[in-house]
């Protein structure tokens, strides 16, 4: 599926606080689509929404083998604030970083190269409704993206835990809220086209 995301209809969705003043910044940066400027730094010791982090722990569905992959945190950042006391433990939930020239060899050897090179621009462009495109920061060794559809949860303690964790990156307000559009629409559509009225035949609950 692909994202239908217009800088047009940007100013629907921006967060209430902006002043006007960051407002049209902000905007005018969106209608660079994409935009550039995609990230900041944040100092702030509990993992953020759209944080990228070394030292994410993943277990393999296959034989139960455990690795330490890059990940970003898909896990709202309020729900995992340490000042923010639960009645139950809390899970950090991440989607997996991946080296862009990586995937592009591996989509390349079931479309052909062709295929894959427009596949891999699309995906630069932020088309691609279950990828986020991340351009290289230095530390991430190269292009890379994160594949929203492949989520996995951790206990937020065994995270806080890991001795080998380091922040990679922080999103910044533009680079967040263009997280949080791909993150909204892979997950959540209302456009899904599945008829779910009650049908005649259905009987009542109970």
């Amino acid at each position: 599926m692909y994202s239908s995301f217009d800088p047009a209809n940007a100013e629907l969705f921006l967060a209430p606080y902006l002043t006007s003043e960051r407002k049209e910044g902000f905007l005018k940066e969106l209608k660079q689509f994409p935009p550039k400027r995609i990230y900041t730094t944040i100092n702030d010791p509990d993992p953020l929404q759209g944080d990228g982090w070394v030292g994410c722990t993943v277990v393999r569905f296959e034989d139960g083998k455990r690795d330490q992959i890059k990940g970003v945190v898909v896990t709202n950042s309020c729900d995992v604030a340490g000042d923010n006391k639960r009645a139950t433990p809390v899970n950090l939930s991440f989607a997996p970083i991946l080296l862009l020239h990586k995937y592009h060899d591996l989509i390349e050897k079931g479309l052909g190269k062709q295929a894959a090179d427009d596949h891999v621009r699309e995906v630069r462009e932020q088309k691609i409704s279950s990828i986020f495109y991340l351009p290289d920061t230095g530390d991430l060794g190269g292009e890379s993206i994160v594949l929203l559809d492949v989520v996995h949860t951790i206990p937020l303690s065994a995270f806080q835990k890991e001795e080998r964790k380091a922040r990679l990156f922080s999103l910044s307000d533009v680079g967040f809220w263009l997280f949080l559009f791909k993150l909204s629409f892979h997950f959540c559509r209302f456009h899904e086209n599945v008829d779910r009225s009650p049908s005649q035949q259905q009987g009542a609950v109970g």
